[in-house]
């Protein structure tokens, strides 16, 4: 996992293969990058080979951390395919935005920020 500082934006970019025991690590980034800045986090899965339910269970979270906190501030989901599939399934593309590149989510976190502003 590594982060990107676009400010006001953090970028989470994870990859491989994400099993249980990744989900601690992930989680952990995730609110860290929360907690951090104060616009979207947006989380490039665009190197993920797989992507277990557990790691989905730390997406959530953020998910929920982020709609408690003041701003209406979201998580912006850029994939190639892989995880989109699991984000269908559970029916995580209502809440999640889905972008094809990093640099389409940061455009839209940018204009969605403009327009509260």
């Amino acid at each position: 996992m590594s982060f990107v500082l676009r400010p006001p934006h953090r970028v989470v970019t994870v990859g491989g293969e994400l099993f249980v025991y990744e989900a601690p690590g992930l989680r952990a980034a995730l609110c860290k990058a929360i907690e951090e800045d104060a616009g979207d986090l947006i989380l490039s899965t665009l190197e993920v080979e797989f992507f277990d339910s557990t790691c989905l269970g730390a997406l959530v979270g953020a998910v929920m951390q982020l709609r408690e906190a003041p701003g209406g501030r979201t998580v912006r989901v850029v994939d190639a395919g892989r995880v989109v599939k699991i984000l269908k399934v559970t029916g995580l593309t209502e809440v999640l935005d889905l972008y094809a590149t990093v640099d389409d989510a940061l455009l839209a976190a940018a204009n969605s920020l403009a327009r509260t502003a």
